[in-house]
This record gives C-alpha cells, sequence and structure tokens, in this order.
C-alpha cells in the first residue's frame, strides 16, 4: 500500500510518541533509524483507523514482521489490550466496522486533517508525545 505525506507524518509522530523504541522487544533506536514502523493494529486500508493515534503501535522491522505474519488475531488482541486496555480497544473495534462516509468525510479529508494535525505535533517542541 503507497504512503501518503500523511502516512509518513503519522509515522513519524507514532515512533516519537514511543520514545524510539519498539513496544514489543523495548529495543531502542536512533530518531532517524528505518528500523522502527507505525504498526496498525486494524487495517489501516479502510482509513476510518488509518491516522487514529489508538490503532498504531511502534515496532521493530523484526517484531512488525512477526506481528504482520505470524501473529494471529488473538495475540494482537492480547497484546493491544496489555497495551492499552480492554476498553479502548473495544472502542477502535466498533470504529474499524465504520466507513468514513459514516463520519461525512472523504480520503483526501482525512488525510488533509491527519497531515496538519501530526505536523503541528511534530513540530512543537513542548509537546509531550
Amino acid at each position: 500500500m503507497k504512503r501518503s505525506p500523511a502516512d509518513i507524518l503519522f509515522s513519524k509522530y507514532i515512533r516519537k510518541r514511543a520514545g524510539y523504541r519498539c513496544q514489543k522487544c523495548r529495543t531502542q533506536h536512533a530518531p532517524n533509524s528505518k528500523g522502527l514502523h507505525c504498526a496498525h493494529i486494524f487495517t489501516r486500508g479502510g482509513y476510518v483507523l488509518r491516522f487514529d493515534e489508538r490503532n498504531a503501535l511502534c515496532l521493530c522491522y523484526a517484531c512488525h514482521s512477526w506481528f504482520d505474519s505470524r501473529c494471529t488475531r488473538e495475540q494482537r488482541t492480547q497484546l493491544y489490550v496489555d497495551w492499552y486496555g480492554q476498553r479502548q480497544y473495544d472502542e477502535i473495534e466498533k470504529l474499524s466496522k465504520k466507513t468514513l462516509k459514516d463520519f461525512g468525510l472523504t480520503k483526501d479529508q482525512a488525510e488533509s486533517e491527519a497531515k496538519t494535525k501530526y505536523k503541528l505535533l511534530l513540530e512543537n517542541k513542548n509537546e509531550k508525545v
């Protein structure tokens, strides 16, 4: 799936939020490392959760590969619940069943809003991420 400028900013934000550390194996990386990725619990293809911080984890290449190829749905759910709690998981699971039309948004609007939001968050030096 092609990454848009909004995807790139969102990924940078998620990595910064995690302190440039893999949330699974806890390995620390440099801020400009290509070894950390933004992983989505629910697919980013539907756009409703594509730029939602609650649907994203910071994983290193190895953990992201495991997460996408060998991690079962039950394991994904349990990892998420362990990190963020059952209530938040239930909220994003409900959102994952919606479409942008349910919110009166287009793909371009969602990308534009995300790009603006995450650009500001990344530029704000005082913002604790």
